[in-house]
């Protein structure tokens, strides 16, 4: 059971132990398969970035129906057991081998890019000053459905 002190003060857990804790507590009691959970991994309708705006319009939509399973197998990956399980996905052994090493591709190619490019990947590159930075906008995808957008369930999991 989850002590309710994390109720009365700051969300962070004290240590890694009681980390633990609160997060089995929130993969097992707290995660939802619900709408918003199903449409991340949604990828049907995405719509191409600004650095594939040169591909034509059937082009994109293959490639997209091609990848989507892949991009879900990377992303149910990183979840939990129980969250998988909540969710209804099956990860089996030979899952549970490929997607470190998959990772382990990833970080040897990202270590063989300049430094200037790997510095771009994770922080800014060439951008104004952040101030100037438009304001993030999260996709309508990721959002509750319209008739819940008001329903601080989905922004305060203590409501």
């Amino acid at each position: 059971m989850v002590p309710d002190i994390w109720h009365e003060r700051a969300p962070s857990p004290a240590d890694g132990e009681e980390f633990g804790v609160y997060w089995d507590h929130m993969c097992r009691e707290v995660s939802e398969n619900d709408f918003a959970a199903r449409a991340v991994l949604n990828s049907t309708e995405l719509p191409k970035p600004p650095f594939a705006q040169w591909l034509p319009d059937r082009l994109w939509t293959l490639q997209r129906k091609l990848l989507a399973p892949f991009f879900v197998w990377l992303t149910v990956g990183l979840y939990d057991p129980p969250v998988r399980e909540l969710m209804g996905y099956t990860w089996t052994r030979r899952d549970e081998w490929l997607h470190p090493r998959f990772g382990d591709v990833v970080r040897l190619v990202f270590s063989c890019l300049p430094r200037r490019a790997r510095m771009c990947a994770v922080g800014p590159c060439q951008r104004p000053h952040p101030g100037d930075d438009p304001l993030m906008r999260i996709p309508a995808r990721n959002l509750p459905p319209l008739d819940e957008r008001d329903n601080p369930k989905h922004y305060c999991p203590n409501v």
